[in-house]
C-alpha cells in the first residue's frame, strides 16, 4: 500500500477557521482520517506521497516530528488507514480491549463553549 494523495478540507465554524480535517488516500482505494491546524498540506503532501502508511515510526522519523505538533492528525490518519485495511477496529489493531467502557472527552478548542 502506498500514499498517493493528502487533502485538508477547511471548518466552516468561523471560531475553528485553521482547523481542517485531513485525508490521507492510497493506492488501494482506502482514506485515513485525522485533524490539521494550520498549515497548507502541500509540504505534507510532498514528504508523504509514495510512502507505505504502515510505517508509523518511518514517517514519523523522517517527517512529522518537523511538523511541531500537526504530526499527532497524520499519524491518527495513519491509524485510521491501518484499522481500515485489516478490517478490525482499533483497538485490536493496538493490541486488544482494556475496559469495557471509558469516560467520555470533549475540547472545546478554547472557545466555542456551545460545542
Amino acid at each position: 500500500m502506498k500514499i498517493t494523495d493528502i487533502k485538508a478540507t477547511p471548518s466552516l465554524c468561523p471560531e475553528n477557521r485553521n482547523w481542517s480535517l485531513l485525508r490521507i488516500d492510497t493506492d488501494e482505494g482506502i482514506s485515513g482520517f485525522g485533524e490539521w491546524v494550520g498549515a497548507p498540506v502541500s509540504e505534507l503532501r510532498n514528504q508523504l506521497v509514495g510512502k507505505d502508511p504502515w510505517n508509523v515510526n518511518e514517517i514519523h522519523h523522517d517527517t512529522l516530528w518537523r511538523m511541531q505538533g500537526r504530526g499527532a492528525g497524520v499519524e491518527t490518519a495513519l491509524w485510521d488507514l491501518k484499522e481500515k485495511a485489516v478490517g478490525e477496529p482499533m483497538h485490536r489493531v493496538l493490541g486488544g480491549k482494556l475496559r469495557d467502557c471509558i469516560r467520555m472527552y470533549c475540547d472545546c478548542h478554547a472557545g466555542a463553549f456551545w460545542t
